[in-house]
């Protein structure tokens, strides 16, 4: 979206300079800025509300309801572990009690201006002549995962959606040449199916729904995905899939993106704060005394994705350390201090799935 806004002289040659050091459009520095300025006014409310929620120390009346709570939960080990299963089925059953059926199949909710729909004629040129990553659906066979709807509410037509525009965000951010389009196969001729199953990898008659293939001139290469796009994972399915459009530098910090790595919003709905505390790190060559927060989101397929967030003394978010279980550990990190996420660490050893 473009508006018009006022600054004055002074902010104006300021933002000018920073952005012919760093090579970067005025529109990037002022992006980046403003991104700052919210995130730390969102961890500094966060910080302000648990600073609340622990400041006061414990009455008479709360010990004593505490401690009659252990001795009520805790009259034998049998009791305690059935208390415990019976927690434990109510956290994962209740959700999916709770939500709302999903909506019948729609197709995908991508607009032509975010990605064009490739009619039969026009998908064999594009496949053919352009880079480019393709989301094929057909609303009649859209996949069903109830269990995604009872974690992340939305359906994985839903989810492959939201991929498609943060690849897009990304894409537009680093300024990645491949286009994004949509293929709605149902009444596609039979050698253009055959053409689709092939490409998404499917072995059933028809393409599993929904599916997405990076295209390099008429090959399908370096990623395809079918079904449900975790959003708790949504950055490794960004990376990974648009790993051929992604051209970082190699350094002994890290992988080098001028646009920045995408990484997890920790506000989702289906992820919740785990723990809070002061740390010493070491940070881009020195320790440093920051604020840690811990994030988890729900268990899905087996596993759930844990993350840390990283703050300095002043609330300037420093780093995303996100461990997708079976697949990896990622830390993303601000060591420029640029507000942007611009050097991605993959760590050698893959965290396994809980």
């Amino acid at each position: 979206m473009k508006t018009a806004i006022s600054v004055p002289d002074d902010v104006f040659h300021e933002v000018d300079k920073v952005a012919r050091e760093r090579h970067s459009s005025r529109s990037e520095i002022i992006v980046s800025a403003l991104r700052e300025y919210l995130e730390r006014r969102r961890s500094g409310d966060l910080l302000k509300a648990l600073n609340e929620a622990y400041a006061a120390a414990e009455t008479p009346k709360e010990y004593e309801v505490r401690q009659k709570a252990k001795k009520r939960y805790s009259r034998s080990p049998e009791e305690g572990g059935t208390m415990k299963r019976l927690c434990l089925v109510i956290m994962l059953v209740l959700p999916a009690l709770l939500a709302p059926l999903p909506a019948g199949a729609a197709g995908s909710t991508l607009t032509e201006k975010e990605a064009p729909t490739l009619s039969e004629d026009r998908l064999a040129g594009v496949i053919r002549n352009e880079h480019c990553i393709i989301l094929y659906y057909d609303p009649v066979a859209e996949s069903r995962d109830d269990e995604a709807w009872s974690r992340f509410q939305a359906t994985p037509q839903q989810l492959a959606d939201r991929l498609m525009k943060a690849m897009m965000a990304m894409a537009d951010r680093v300024q990645a040449s491949g286009k994004f389009y949509k293929v709605n196969s149902k009444g596609f001729s039979p050698d253009a199916i055959a053409r689709i199953l092939a490409d998404t990898g499917t072995v059933q008659k028809r393409p599993e729904s929904p599916s997405i293939v990076t295209y390099v001139l008429n090959r399908p290469i370096a990623y395809r995905f079918r079904g449900t796009a975790r959003p708790d994972m949504l950055p490794w399915f960004v990376h990974e899939v648009m790993g051929y459009f992604i051209y970082a530098v190699k350094t002994d910090k890290g992988d080098f993106l001028r646009g920045g790595w995408t990484f997890t919003d920790t506000n989702a709905s289906f992820i919740s704060l785990a723990g809070a505390g002061k740390e010493s790190r070491e940070f881009n060559g020195r320790t440093e005394t920051v604020q840690v927060y811990k994030f988890v989101s729900r268990p899905y397929e087996g596993f759930a994705c844990e993350y840390e967030r990283i703050y300095s003394s002043d609330g300037r978010l420093l780093a995303s350390i996100e461990n997708y279980g079976k697949n990896g550990k990622f830390g993303y990190f601000d060591y420029d201090r640029s507000g942007t996420m611009q050097y991605r660490v993959k760590y050698t050893t893959p965290e396994p799935a809980p």
